[in-house]
């Protein structure tokens, strides 16, 4: 049976008709193997014709286990992934589990942002935005977390106006078969 067919310069794998320069197509799963050795590097390039590097995916295999894989955006690497599952964005160097690090040379820099959008509504005093902390043993799993720091909205905004937005601080209760966020501290725009 046919394997694989060139049409138009387009090259189809497991499909006799290709709609794009490479085709691949399976009834069942289908995977891509890019392999280097295993001190190197496999690549795969994104560009224009004038600079077919703008934007590269790169997998370092490291005989010493320590592999991992860079995200390159307009010739820079932006954000990369250790072996051990740490993210790096804006550096090279893991500092934990995220690090995020930015341009000294700006007046302000954003880490991270959290966002919640409620786009055609008003703020209301039940919108919040949350960052929820958990620390989890091989006993304790629980959906609750141990710890919360959030923003909730003011109910000062409308349509055309900008709101404020209080900032809250919570803890779980000690009782892992109840468990319950207790707000501690709200600090507000008075």
């Amino acid at each position: 049976a046919e394997k694989m067919r060139l049409t138009s310069g387009n090259l189809g794998i497991g499909t006799a008709s290709p709609s794009h320069l490479m085709h691949l197509s399976s009834s069942g799963d289908v995977a891509l193997a890019i392999t280097g050795g295993t001190s190197n590097t496999a690549k795969i390039n994104f560009g224009d014709s004038s600079n077919d590097d703008a934007g590269i995916i790169t997998y370092t295999n490291d005989s010493g286990g320590s592999d991992n894989m860079a995200f390159t955006v307009g010739t820079s690497e932006a954000m990369r992934i250790l072996h051990n599952g740490n993210l790096l964005v804006g550096t090279t160097t893991s500092e934990g589990t995220a690090t995020i690090e930015g341009d000294a040379s700006a007046s302000q820099f954003t880490a991270l942002a959290l966002k919640q959008d409620s786009s055609g509504h008003d703020q209301t005093t039940s919108m919040t935005c949350d960052m929820d902390f958990y620390l989890w043993d091989n006993n304790t799993r629980i959906s609750t977390p141990q710890a919360r720091i959030g923003i909730t909205g003011d109910s000062t905004a409308d349509q055309n106006n900008e709101a404020g937005g209080q900032l809250c601080f919570y803890t779980n209760i000690a009782n892992n078969t109840s468990p319950s966020l207790t707000e501690r501290m709200r600090i507000d725009s008075s």
